[in-house]
């Protein structure tokens, strides 16, 4: 047998089987010399059957299927063992990168910790201080709630004498020392009596001065204006009367030829018109100088109109008194619109627009004596 035969199981397994079969060749000569002749005894009978045969070649199949099987076994396993002999080796790189990724990510998770603590310490000290701010500014201002009322109730007093003194509104000065001493009231301190006394004091003084009505002012003097294109100028032309009733019938009744006399004579009186005055003789003033006389009168009306709204007295006075001087020198003053349009302003002249303020910084002194006398106690 060869090394070869050695090391292949299946070719020394068939070899085996072969060896083992009976050959058909070396079978007894059968004797054909005579069909006469007497048979045999028993023992004359050959060695082998063919039953016998037949068993050893399904022996030798199964033997053949069997190696096969077990061939394909010990293959199979030889190949999942290489496969899992491949895995095995990879293993240690994958580990060795899952280590690397691992390290960087605690790397990581302890930077973020650090930029964490690192951001709380921050906010730790800014809290520290927005404290420090907050205590500081209430010691500024007073730890209770009647520093901060008393600070509010200075500013409306503040708003009160502000807008008394520089613009004369007396409405939101009254509204502001109101609202002052309703925040005393809030805080019930019985020190603050006296500044609430004040505070009532200076209230009803300002709620009993006379307050004009200045837009009701304005809209006169804006009536005024437009009763100046109805004044008539001095020295205008008058139109003649017309005829009495009586005179015209009778003239109707008259000849003709009185009737044309008449007529001539007529119209001869009306060339030439008489009047009597005491006053110099002014000449008649041009279309266009009419206009501008009337438009100048207008525009002192609308001066006084607006130093009416501005409360400014001088002014409003200058501006009505040269629209009377131009009423009474240059129109007839003998008519009804001009005597209404001099008593109308007239009347609106001797309103008192601006009438005297009284002195409200009593109350305010009075809570800033209060205000210090409680700071040097605390």
């Amino acid at each position: 047998m060869s090394e070869n035969d050695k090391q292949d199981p299946e070719v020394e397994a068939e070899r085996a089987i072969i060896e083992a079969t009976p050959d058909d060749s070396k079978e007894a000569p059968v004797d054909t010399a005579s069909d006469d002749s007497a048979p045999e005894p028993d023992d004359a009978a050959p060695v082998s059957s063919p039953p016998a045969r037949r068993g050893g070649r399904a022996a030798l199949i199964l033997a053949v299927v069997a190696l096969l099987l077990a061939a394909g076994v010990a293959g199979l396993g030889h190949y999942r063992f290489q496969q899992l002999d491949n895995q095995f080796s990879a293993l240690p790189p994958a580990i060795e990168r899952n280590a690397g990724r691992l390290s960087s990510e605690e790397q990581r998770s302890a930077d973020l910790s650090s930029a964490i603590e690192e951001q709380k310490a921050a906010l730790a000290r800014q809290s520290g201080n927005l404290e420090e701010a907050i205590g500081a500014l209430r010691a500024q201002i007073g730890r209770d709630q009647s520093g901060w009322v008393m600070a509010e109730t200075e500013y409306l007093m503040l708003v009160a004498n502000h807008r008394l003194q520089l613009e004369r509104d007396v409405v939101t000065a009254v509204a502001a020392l109101q609202i002052a001493d309703e925040r005393l009231r809030e805080i019930g301190d019985p020190a603050l009596i006296e500044v609430r006394e004040k505070l009532a004091a200076e209230i009803t003084a300002l709620n009993t001065i006379a307050r004009p009505d200045l837009t009701g002012l304005a809209l006169r003097l804006m009536g005024l204006g437009g009763q100046v294109e109805r004044l008539t100028l001095k020295g205008g032309y008058q139109p003649a009367q017309a005829t009495r009733g009586g005179d015209a019938v009778a003239a109707a009744e008259a000849p003709a030829w009185r009737r044309l006399i008449q007529g001539i004579w007529s119209d001869l009186k009306g060339l030439v018109t008489v009047r009597r005055t005491e006053e110099a003789v002014r000449p008649m003033l041009a279309p266009e100088q009419q206009y501008f006389l009337r438009q100048n009168l207008r525009l002192q009306l609308e001066a006084a109109r607006l130093a009416l709204l501005r409360t400014d007295t001088e002014q409003l006075r200058m501006a009505l008194q040269t629209a009377q001087e131009w009423i009474g020198l240059y129109f007839d003053e003998r008519s009804e619109v001009a005597r209404g349009m001099q008593e109308e302003i007239s009347a609106i002249a001797g309103v008192e627009i601006r009438p005297a303020l009284p002195d409200i910084s009593g109350s305010l002194n009075a809570l800033r004596a209060h205000m210090r006398q409680t700071a040097r106690q605390e």
